[in-house]
C-alpha cells in the first residue's frame, strides 16, 4: 500500500474564501470577548498583520479588512467537500480532522500513469478549487501524516527506507495529548530516533502505552485501523459566500468547488448525472431554483462548469447572493463507453456537447430532430420532435422519400396530352406507388406517386388520384 496524506493548515481561511484573492482577509477567534487572528491571507499580512493580533488592531492597520468569525462547521463541512473531491483519484479516502486527509493512492497509479502524474492532477484540482495542502507520502498512514506535518512535501516508496527517514522527525508531530509532549520535552527527547534509542519497557512505565503504539504504527510494526469516508446516497453540497455578491464571478468561483466535489461522488457511486438544480441563496428572499438537463448524462466537471458559465453569465441576478447550493435530482449509471484502436473516443460525444451548449443558450425546446411514424400518408409520416425524443421511430428503409415536403400539395398544369408540366414537361422517372390508407380517422387518402424529373433536372415527388378527374399535384422535392 502507498499512503498520501494532505496537510491543509489554511483550510479555515480557505473554506470562507472567495475568488478575490487580492482583498485582505482575516479569520479570527473570540475568547472572553476578546478578539484574536487566527488564520490570513497574503494581501493581510502584506498590511502588517500577524497570527495572534487583536483584531481591533488589525482593522487599525487595515481599513479594507475583510473579517470572519472562526467556524469549525464550516471547515468540516469543507474537508467533507475535499474528501468526496478526492474520491475522482481513489475510493479509500479517510478523514484526518480537523484539516487533513489520508488516500490510499497505490492501486490509482496505474490508472493516472504514475505517482508523478497523480500528484500533478491533484495539485492542479486543489489549486483550482482555491485550496492548498503540504502532502506526504509512505507506506504507512501514520508515516504519510508525520511527513505531511513536516510540510516539506517528502515521498517515502519503499518499506525499508521508512525507518531512516522518520527518525529525525521531532516528537511535537505526533498525535498524542500535550501532558506527554511535555513529558518527553522534560527528559531531553526531542526527535523520534530518541525514544527508539530507550527501552520499550521504560518508556511504556513512565508514558503508558500511546508514545510507542503512535510509532510502531507509524514504522509498519502495527496495523491501523482506519475508516474510510463512505459519500451520501443523495447528492446535495452547499457552500456560502463570506458576504453577499451581486456579481456573477464569485459564484462561480464557488461552482467549481460544489462541482468538484460533485465529480468525486460520481465517480465513486459510478454514476452520471443528467438533471441538476442550483439553488440561489439570497438574504431574506425565497430561494431561486435553476435547472440543468443534460442530453447525454455525465460527470466531467468541465464540461458542466461550461454550462452552468454560460446559464450563470445570461441570468439576471435581481438581488445579491450568499451562497450556492447544487443538487442532483437524477441520477443513471455510467454506462462504459467503447473506443477506436488508436484510444479515441468512440461515437458523437462532440456532437452531443455541441447541441447541449445550443440547448443551454437558446433553450431546451428550440433544437428538434425528425421522426418517422408508423403512417402512410406523407402528412403524417414524420414529425419534428424535441431532442432527445423519447419516442419509438419507425424506419422505413425500402421507401425513397423527398426532404423537402411541401405542407399543401400544389396542382400541376398539365399539356394537351394530360401530362403533367413545370418548367417544362415532366419526365416520369419511376412509379406508380399507391399509397392508400386514412380510412379509420376519417382522412381517407388514395393517391399515385411518382418520381419526375423537370427540365431543370430538379428531381420531384408528385401524385394523382385515381378514380378522380385526371389532376397532377407536387408534393415534395428530391435534394
Amino acid at each position: 500500500m502507498l499512503w498520501l496524506a494532505l496537510y491543509m493548515p489554511l483550510l479555515p481561511l480557505e473554506s470562507a474564501a472567495s475568488a478575490t484573492a487580492d482583498q485582505p482577509l482575516v479569520v479570527y477567534t473570540s475568547h472572553a470577548g476578546q478578539h484574536s487572528v487566527y488564520r490570513l491571507n497574503a494581501a493581510a499580512a502584506a498590511r502588517g498583520i500577524d497570527p495572534g493580533m487583536p483584531l481591533t488592531a488589525a482593522r487599525s492597520l487595515c481599513q479594507t479588512l475583510h473579517a470572519i468569525e472562526h467556524n469549525a462547521r464550516r471547515e468540516q463541512n469543507a474537508l467533507e467537500g475535499l474528501a468526496l473531491w478526492s474520491m475522482s483519484f481513489t475510493s479509500r479516502v479517510s478523514l484526518q480532522p480537523p484539516q487533513g486527509l489520508i488516500l490510499e493512492i497505490g492501486a490509482s497509479l496505474m490508472l493516472f500513469g504514475g505517482l508523478e502524474a497523480l500528484l500533478e492532477a491533484m495539485h492542479r484540482g486543489l489549486d483550482a478549487l482555491g485550496f492548498s495542502a503540504h502532502r506526504g507520502i509512505a507506506p504507512t498512514p501514520m508515516a504519510a501524516w508525520l511527513l505531511a506535518l513536516e510540510q516539506h512535501g517528502r515521498s517515502i516508496i519503499r518499506h525499508d527506507e521508512l525507518r531512516a527517514a522518520l527518525l529525525p522527525l521531532p516528537l511535537s508531530l505526533l498525535p498524542i495529548d500535550q501532558a506527554k509532549k511535555t513529558a518527553l520535552s522534560r527528559l531531553g527527547l526531542q526527535h523520534i530516533r530518541d525514544c527508539l534509542r530507550l527501552p520499550r519497557d521504560g518508556l511504556t512505565r513512565r508514558l503508558g502505552p500511546q508514545l510507542l503504539d503512535c510509532l510502531d504504527r507509524a514504522l509498519g510494526h502495527a496495523p491501523e485501523a482506519r475508516s474510510f469516508y463512505s459519500p451520501p446516497e443523495r447528492f446535495q453540497a452547499q457552500v456560502l459566500l463570506p458576504e453577499p455578491v451581486i456579481h456573477v464571478q464569485p459564484l462561480l468561483f464557488v461552482l467549481k468547488r460544489l462541482l468538484g466535489q460533485l465529480a468525486g461522488f460520481l465517480r465513486a457511486r459510478d454514476a452520471a448525472a443528467q438533471r441538476l438544480q442550483l439553488d440561489l441563496i439570497k438574504p431574506f428572499l425565497p430561494i431561486e431554483t435553476l435547472q440543468l438537463t443534460l442530453l447525454q448524462p455525465g460527470r466531467d466537471p468541465e464540461q458542466l462548469f461550461g454550462l452552468w458559465r454560460e446559464r450563470l453569465e445570461r441570468h439576471t441576478l435581481d438581488a445579491a447572493v450568499e451562497g450556492l447550493e447544487l443538487r442532483v435530482s437524477r441520477l443513471l449509471p455510467l454506462l462504459p463507453t467503447s473506443s477506436d484502436l488508436l484510444g479515441a473516443p468512440a461515437g458523437g460525444d462532440d456532437f452531443m456537447h455541441t447541441l447541449e451548449r445550443l440547448r443551454n443558450r437558446l433553450g431546451e425546446h428550440v433544437i428538434h430532430q425528425p421522426l418517422s411514424l408508423a403512417d402512410h400518408r406523407p402528412e403524417r409520416a414524420g414529425q419534428q420532435a424535441a431532442f432527445p425524443t423519447r419516442g419509438q421511430a419507425t424506419e422505413h428503409p425500402h421507401l425513397l422519400r423527398p426532404l423537402w415536403l411541401l405542407p399543401t400539395p400544389q396542382a400541376l398544369a398539365q399539356d394537351s396530352r394530360g401530362a403533367p408540366v413545370l418548367h417544362g414537361p415532366l419526365t416520369l422517372l419511376s412509379g406508380p406507388e399507391r399509397i392508400e390508407a386514412g380510412w379509420w380517422d376519417s382522412s381517407d387518402q388514395r393517391r399515385d406517386y411518382y418520381i419526375a424529373q423537370s427540365p431543370r433536372q430538379q428531381h420531384l415527388w408528385i401524385y394523382r388520384q385515381p378514380g378522380k378527374a385526371p389532376a397532377w399535384f407536387l408534393h415534395g422535392f428530391f435534394a
